[in-house]
This record gives structure tokens, sequence and C-alpha cells, in this order.
């Protein structure tokens, strides 16, 4: 709102509050605004010419695109932006812009390809908390290929290390994929496991992980033959995917 009584010629307080609100938006179920937002930091970046802004932004654009279902655009923007960060030496953005570039490729159903990145990421940072979200995302490439023994030995140090962090988001995360790692190979000691990832992601207000969870706890409560519990984990799963325009609302999944 004070936004708005600021000369637009000031372009650089303009791109900075644009970028960080199009941050909360995409988190927070208002896709039209973050695009919008997304873009005119990005095009305020380039008229002044403020490059490490621009790969920031650019970066954050491409998150932003694949979460709402368009990888290919994400790859391309992700791409300009993973150049742009090498380019500068931008340690921490070459790190994340990799690793989205793997969630791209997991996107796509490119399991081996986005395995690599993600191991790559974690080689390009030394923060313990990017490095725990990293290795996340790659135990879910793992168990995409069906490698669910090295999927659970890598999580389980990655969560010791989120705890030890602590790092909130990538614990949430790491309890997911082990959650769905278990579950592909038969194991019962699921339950705990989904009640904690949704309890950090409730307490965090984390619309997303929290989605991600439910739809584990559905998919769990499926296999025991609990319908009704299934179907209502979903729903409340669904809604969360719809609210932030994320394909994923409008499937309907093959365990129910």
């Amino acid at each position: 709102m004070l936004l708005n009584a600021i000369e637009r010629e000031d372009a650089e307080t303009r791109g900075v509050v644009l970028s960080n609100a199009a941050v909360v938006y995409a988190e927070s179920a208002d896709a039209e605004s973050a695009d919008a937002f997304f873009k005119e930091a990005v095009d305020l970046a380039v008229a002044s010419d403020d490059r490490v802004a621009q790969a920031t932004r650019l970066g954050n654009y491409g998150w932003f695109l694949l979460l709402v279902g368009r990888p290919r655009r994400a790859q391309t923007t992700l791409e300009q932006a993973l150049v742009l960060s090498q380019e500068l030496g931008l340690k921490l953005q070459t790190a994340v812009q990799t690793d989205n570039l793997g969630l791209v490729r997991d996107a796509l159903g490119e399991y081996t390809a986005a395995l690599e990145l993600h191991e790559q990421a974690v080689q390009l940072t030394t923060d313990k908390g990017w490095q725990s979200l990293f290795r996340a995302n790659a135990a879910n490439s793992l168990i995409s290929l069906g490698r669910y023994d090295d999927a659970l030995a890598l999580l389980d140090t990655m969560l010791v290390a989120a705890r030890a962090q602590p790092h909130d988001d990538a614990l949430v995360a790491g309890l997911i994929a082990q959650a769905r790692a278990r579950l592909a190979v038969g194991l019962h000691s699921i339950e705990p496991v989904i009640d904690e990832a949704i309890a950090v992601a409730r307490k965090l207000d984390h619309r997303r992980l929290l989605a991600e969870a439910l739809a584990e706890r559905s998919r769990w409560q499926a296999r025991q033959g609990q319908s009704d519990g299934a179907l209502a984990s979903w729903d409340e799963a669904q809604k969360l995917y719809l609210l932030l325009h994320m394909p994923q609302g409008k499937l309907s999944p093959d365990w129910l």
C-alpha cells in the first residue's frame, strides 16, 4: 500500500518491494498478483541494469512458474537466471536455481537428470539449511526412480541435519519424502511421520507443504482401507492446491 505513494521513478525501491511481495503472494494464493509483480520486478531490474537483482528475480519467477504448473516456461526462465548468476559469481543463487531446474526435470519425468541437478546443487553451497532442502528433493527423485533404500538412507541423514539447524521447511519436505518412500516399500511406521509433517506445516502456515503432506496422508489412509479419512485428507489438500493455482488440484488420485 505504501508503495503506491512512492514515485515510480524510484525503480530500486519499487523493484525490491515488488519482488519480495511476489514471493509472499506466490505462497499465499494470489497467483495473478504474484505473476504481475514478478514480471514488473524483473523489468525494473533490466531497465536499471541491475544484473544481480535480475538474476535473483528471474530465478524466483522461474520457481513460481514451476509452482503453478508451467515447467517449460520455468525451465527457460531458470536457465536465463542461472547463466547470469554464474557470470556474476552468485553462489547461493546458482545453487538454488540449479536445484529448481532439478525440480523442473522432476515435473517432466526426467528423474535421472533431476537427481544429478539436485546433487550438484548440494555441492554448490555450504549453507546447511539449503543443503537439507536439496537433499530432500534428491530423495524424491530417487523414489521416482525406484531407488527406495537409497532414498531412505539419504533422508535419515538429511532429517538429522534439518532438525539440528533447525530448518523447518526442509524438515517438512524430508518427512513427506520419508513417508512416501516408506509407503512405497510397504513399511508401516508412516503415520507418526505424516502427523509431524502436517503439524509443522500448519505451524509454519506453509500451504504448499501442508497440501503435499495431506495428500500423502490420504494415500496412506487409502492403503489402510480408511476410505472416509482418505477422502477428507484429499479434500483439504485439493482445496489448498487449487487455492495456490497448482495443477495437482485438478487431479483425481488413483488411490481414491
